[in-house]
């Protein structure tokens, strides 16, 4: 009787344990991982959670889930117009370039602009035009393989990563500078 007992408890904890490792291995409930950037975290603006609230934490709601155009609308068009500024400013963005415009394939204002970053820190192969075309074709990619295939000697996690900050501080300091944070 003693040994069916142990057996039932051992049996038990057994399975109970067996669940847990499963649960801890699926991650947090309702956190998603965004098809990927290379290792890095996706920018400010993007869709995917890992960047929504989880990575980089002071997300404002008007940039977490709206197209490219939807937030750089929003307050009149004041962060449309700080936000181009600045990345001219910077010798990223042409004089004259329509932001919403070149922002418009894109899923999200964070993608863009952080793609932007690429094209001006990598240069050569890695045009904005070119990663447009690999972020947002008929088989999207993540913003680490787009730089993968546009330079493959280069660290695409390193490359994203750093692209992913740039573009999340220019977002947030435009987003301060227009009165567009909420």
């Amino acid at each position: 009787m003693i040994k069916r007992s142990i057996v039932t408890v051992l049996s038990l904890v057994v399975i109970l344990w067996l669940a847990g490792a499963s649960a801890w291995a699926q991650g947090r409930s309702g956190t998603s991982h965004p098809g990927g950037t290379g290792g890095a975290s996706t920018p400010r603006g993007s869709s995917g959670s890992v960047n929504s609230s989880s990575t980089h934490g002071s997300n404002s709601s008007n940039s977490s889930n709206s197209s490219p155009g939807e937030v750089l609308s929003h307050n009149n068009g004041k962060l449309n117009t700080k936000l181009s500024a600045k990345l001219q400013s910077q010798g990223l963005l042409p004089a004259g370039t329509d932001l919403k415009t070149a922002c418009a394939p894109f899923r999200t204002l964070g993608q863009c602009i952080a793609a932007i970053h690429v094209s001006h820190n990598l240069g050569g192969n890695c045009t904005f035009a070119g990663l447009t075309s690999a972020m947002t074709g008929t088989a999207p990619e993540s913003l680490g393989k787009a730089i993968q295939g546009c330079d493959p000697h280069v660290s695409a996690k390193a490359a994203a990563k750093k692209a992913t900050k740039q573009a999340d501080t220019d977002i947030k300091d435009s987003e301060s500078e227009s009165g567009s944070s909420s």
